[in-house]
């Protein structure tokens, strides 16, 4: 018998490659306009720079201050705030985004050096409230860019890449400006002027210009905005919610800060390394938990969101007894739910807002952190002197707060839906 010739073996093709949520996110990087991520670069160099705030209690402690005093000072930031917030969001729709933007940064820089250079406390506060107005009146021109250049299909993802750029600056930020801290702090003020100017002047040279909210600005001002506001139902309940989980936020920069050093007793830089855990997080894992809330109906991970920030700051109940890692657990959860709720916060924000009223939309939302930066500080300062868990729970319950407000909101309209799921073809 013949031998049976051998088999040949038969190349199989290569097996297709498999997707996932990092491919999907190359395919939509490409997709987004060149401008968006110059403003990503800009905001990522602002943010790292962003040294005096995390330290300002701190920094006045270290002047001879009390604690309610620097808490005050915080609350003259947060008035600035409100002020940039309802100025903001004005400015960017009648001159102009990058105006706005460029005009907030230049002047910032000027702020924060009068700041440093103020003797007495009413030359603090009103050096402080001066610093709030000019940092933050970029905040709603920015927003209203990003929404103004990304189709409602991708602004979820564009908000969380926003939150990836500055959390990735503020993972390195704190801890940067521990060691400044622990040299001189002069430098934490000359380099948060210093990322300033360089955020304005990319923002001058890049950013596109004429940028606006459209026609009908001129015939409607602030406040018609102000009128339009009051009757949208979801737009009130949604600003009930970012104030309650503002309050919880900017603990971080008061109380948490004498918590950590004082109380507790660990160095400056642990606090810094501390906060600096939530933006490398967030560089980390808010990308992918992005493309997993963004088909969602968008009430659903905020109250999730909301919920999760509130007891993450409950957790440093545990800090006495747990000692660094259950700080560093509860501030991991903490930004676990800022991760959820905020990227998909801001577009739900954007979809609510009419085109002409974008910036002060986003503005007069803004103006509710402002006011929790305004109030939380001094708030948050006296129940922390009853006892520091009292604060901690107290965080917990706003979290609830902002979720059962949120969810109290009516099915978001199409306008808010983040991003529609893709529809079956026909049979």
């Amino acid at each position: 018998m013949p031998s049976t010739p051998p088999l040949k073996s038969v190349k199989q093709p290569p097996p297709a490659p498999r997707s996932g949520w990092f491919s999907a996110f190359i395919s939509e990087f490409r997709a987004f306009p060149a401008t968006v991520w110059i403003l990503f670069a800009g905001m990522f160099i602002s943010r790292f720079g962003a040294f005096v705030l995390p330290f300002l209690t701190i920094y006045l402690k270290r002047l001879g201050y009390s604690l309610d005093h620097a808490a005050l000072a915080i609350g003259c930031y947060g008035a600035g705030n409100f002020g940039a917030a309802f100025l903001g969001g004005d400015l960017a729709d009648r001159i102009g985004r990058r105006k706005t933007i460029v005009i907030s940064m230049f002047s910032s820089a000027a702020a924060l050096m009068l700041l440093y250079s103020a003797k007495g406390l009413p030359a603090i506060f009103a050096c402080v409230f001066l610093a709030g107005l000019t940092s933050e009146l970029y905040r709603p021109a920015s927003s209203a860019l990003i929404a103004d250049l990304v189709p409602p299909s991708r602004r979820v993802l564009a908000f969380g890449v926003l939150r990836f750029a500055i959390n990735a600056g503020w993972a390195l930020g704190p801890a940067t400006a521990g060691l400044l801290a622990a040299w001189s702090f002069f430098w934490i003020f000359a380099g948060n002027a210093l990322a300033s100017v360089l955020f304005g002047l990319l923002a001058w040279i890049a950013l596109p210009k004429g940028v606006r909210g459209g026609g009908e600005i001129r015939s409607h001002g602030l406040l018609s905005a102000l009128r339009h506001v009051a009757r949208d139902r979801n737009f009130i309940l949604l600003s009930i919610a970012s104030f309650a989980t503002a309050f919880i936020f900017f603990q971080t920069g008061s109380s948490y800060s004498i918590y950590v050093t004082e109380h507790l007793s660990y160095s400056e830089l642990t606090y810094g390394l501390l906060v600096s855990l939530n933006g490398v997080l967030i560089v980390l894992l808010e990308i992918p938990l992005t493309f997993w809330t963004r088909r969602m109906n968008p009430l659903r991970p905020m109250a999730l969101g909301y919920l999760l920030l509130g007891a993450g700051f409950g957790m440093n109940a545990l800090g006495a007894s747990g000692g660094l890692i259950a700080l560093a657990a509860a501030m991991s959860v903490h930004t676990i739910g800022e991760m959820i709720a905020f990227p998909v916060q801001g577009a739900y924000a954007a979809g609510l807002a009419p085109a002409h009223m974008r910036g002060r939309y986003l503005g007069l939302l803004g103006m509710t952190f402002s006011l929790a930066l305004i109030i939380s500080p001094f708030a948050g300062a006296r129940i922390y002197a009853i006892h520091p868990d009292a604060l901690w729970w107290t965080c917990v319950l706003l979290g609830g707060v902002a979720a059962a407000s949120i969810l109290g909101s009516r099915v978001a309209p199409a306008s808010a839906t983040v991003e529609a799921k893709p529809q079956e073809a026909p049979m």
